[in-house]
């Protein structure tokens, strides 16, 4: 018998409910209200499920995190907006597996453009291609098709609700996207003093497109 996931499918039908519904407003902005109910999808609304406040980046892991926060009543751990960032958190506390292993409602980081996340559908052996839902993908929510030699990481969250404690909140973090764009965010535990010691340092490896200061609502420890 197959084990069951609850929890996963009722983030995967919260994404479905999203697909080709929820885009940006105007498109390109990372902005959007609210555009579908019962439960509330839109890109602003997204951006609400992470430890950032505001809007106006790089959303897909917003959506994924969303899924999980919303349509399975069950947030994830660890609330950063960047891929990278979220892959790494999970790789280091045991929550990755091989593309094989990996169930819909599941996370998947990507090496695309600056780092990418989807939510895992399906994988093909024979073609060696994924299948996802994506958000931010040409500024909407909708089914998308990845490599499977592009990933960079596969979350699975475990069913029986035991997570990983976060002892850990940055300072900063770098939100990505598909089509290369990315944007340095600060939280608002980030002093003046502390945002113009490292700056430097950052605008020197990430560079200063897209560069813009947020505020986090969770302190760091």
């Amino acid at each position: 018998m197959k084990p069951s996931y609850p929890l996963h499918a009722e983030a995967y039908r919260y994404a479905l409910h999203c697909v080709d519904k929820v885009y940006e407003s105007p498109m390109g902005s990372n902005h959007g209200p609210i555009q579908v109910t019962n439960p509330n999808g839109g890109v602003d609304f997204f951006q609400e499920h992470d430890f950032v406040n505001g809007t106006g980046y790089p959303w897909c892991v917003c959506f994924w995190l969303t899924c999980w926060a919303v349509g399975a009543n069950k947030p994830f751990s660890y609330l950063s907006p960047g891929a990278y960032a979220l892959g790494d958190w999970s790789r280091q506390n045991g929550l990755t597996k091989p593309i094989t292993e990996l169930i819909p409602g599941d996370g998947c980081v990507w090496h695309e453009g600056s780092g990418h996340l989807s939510m895992f559908e399906s994988y093909d052996e024979n073609t060696g291609l994924v299948h996802t839902i994506d958000g931010n993908w040409g500024d909407k929510v909708q089914r998308a098709t990845h490599r499977a030699m592009d990933l960079y990481a596969g979350i699975h969250i475990p069913e029986d609700g035991i997570t990983p404690p976060v002892y850990h909140k940055p300072y900063w973090v770098i939100a990505t996207s598909a089509n290369g764009h990315k944007k340095i965010l600060f939280s608002e535990y980030a002093t003046r003093k502390r945002v113009l010691g490292i700056l430097p340092r950052l605008l020197k490896r990430y560079g200063i497109n897209g560069l813009t200061i947020k505020k986090s609502k969770i302190k760091p420890k």
